[in-house]
């Protein structure tokens, strides 16, 4: 069962909206206990490329997980964070949707805010355990920041 979820936002958003769409490429390089940390790459059409460490927490009874990820472009790096749900599938992979909230950033990414939805399919029968995410968002650049070059 898919889940979609759309988060509306209740601020008053002064600023340029950017949607974004976003597929991250990711491999489990440490964990422990119920913590994972990742790493990998992630392609956009509106924010380009570049690299992304997240780490997850939450626990494997309730399938509840929050992470908090860095995206790191040439242009800054943009701060997230999301919470999902973790459902076991019977073909082994693992579904995981959720929410997340884009929280500021670096360089010309400072100060910009936003929301996507998280879409994933984990396959642990992988050798190197990658994951793939899709982010559907907004991104909202305010008016003080100078904003970046998204087409």
């Amino acid at each position: 069962m898919l889940v979609a979820l759309t988060i509306v936002s209740t601020a008053n958003a002064a600023g340029r909206r950017v949607p974004f769409s976003a597929t991250v490429r990711a491999a489990a390089i440490d964990f422990s206990g119920s913590e994972f940390v990742f790493t990998g790459e992630f392609t956009s059409r509106r924010l380009g490329h570049g690299s992304v460490v997240y780490t997850t927490r939450g626990s494997s009874v309730t399938g509840r997980r929050s992470a908090k990820l860095r995206f790191y472009t040439p242009l800054g790096r943009i701060n997230a964070q999301t919470q999902s749900i973790f459902v076991e599938n019977s073909d082994g992979t693992v579904t995981n949707d959720g929410t997340g909230v884009i929280t500021g950033g670096t360089g010309r990414y400072r100060d910009v805010y936003g929301w996507f939805i998280v879409l994933a399919t984990l396959d642990p029968n992988t050798p190197d355990k990658t994951t793939f995410f899709m982010k559907e968002g907004t991104l909202v650049i305010p008016p003080t920041v100078r904003a970046p070059s998204i087409r």
